[in-house]
C-alpha cells in the first residue's frame, strides 16, 4: 500500500503539468464581432464593434467606440478553455481601466466563432463578452 501511495504522489505532479499544457484548438487570424458589458449593477448596455488580430502569441485590435473596450496590443496564451491576455499598451487615466482587454477569459468555440467571457465582481457582478467570428 505504501508503494502505491508513493507512486501516486510522484506521478500526480507530472499528470497535472501535462494537463495544464493542453490548450483549446484555436486558429490565429483576424476576428471581427462585438463587445458588450452587462450584468447586475452595471447600467451600461452599449455594444461596440471590435476587431482582434491573433498572430502567434501576439494580439492587437480596435474598437468602434473609444475605450469601449480598450484593446491595444500585447501577448496572449491558451490554457485549456481559457485565453489569458497580457496587455502591453499604455492607456490614459480618463476611463474605466477594467475595460482593458487583459487577464483571463473563459472561451467557447464553435466552428469559426469564439466567445470570450470575463466576470467582474469587485463592487457589483457584471461581465464582459466578446462575440467574434474568424474572417
Amino acid at each position: 500500500m505504501f508503494r502505491v501511495i508513493v507512486c501516486v504522489a510522484l506521478l500526480l505532479p507530472l499528470l497535472v503539468a501535462c494537463e495544464k499544457e493542453q490548450s483549446m484548438s484555436f486558429e490565429p487570424g483576424v476576428y471581427k464581432g462585438s463587445f458588450r458589458r452587462s450584468g447586475q449593477g452595471y447600467n451600461g448596455t452599449s455594444r461596440s464593434e471590435v476587431e482582434l488580430i491573433f498572430d502567434g502569441t501576439t494580439f492587437w485590435g480596435s474598437s468602434a467606440l473609444p475605450y469601449y473596450p480598450a484593446i491595444g496590443e500585447g501577448k496572449y496564451s491558451l490554457m485549456r478553455d481559457k485565453i489569458v491576455f497580457r496587455n502591453e499598451s499604455v492607456f490614459p487615466a480618463n476611463f474605466d481601466w477594467s475595460l482593458i482587454l487583459d487577464e483571463s477569459f473563459s472561451t467557447n468555440m464553435e466552428g469559426d466563432s469564439i466567445v470570450l467571457i470575463k466576470g467582474h465582481s469587485t463592487t457589483s457582478l457584471h461581465h464582459d463578452v466578446y462575440t467574434l467570428k474568424k474572417q
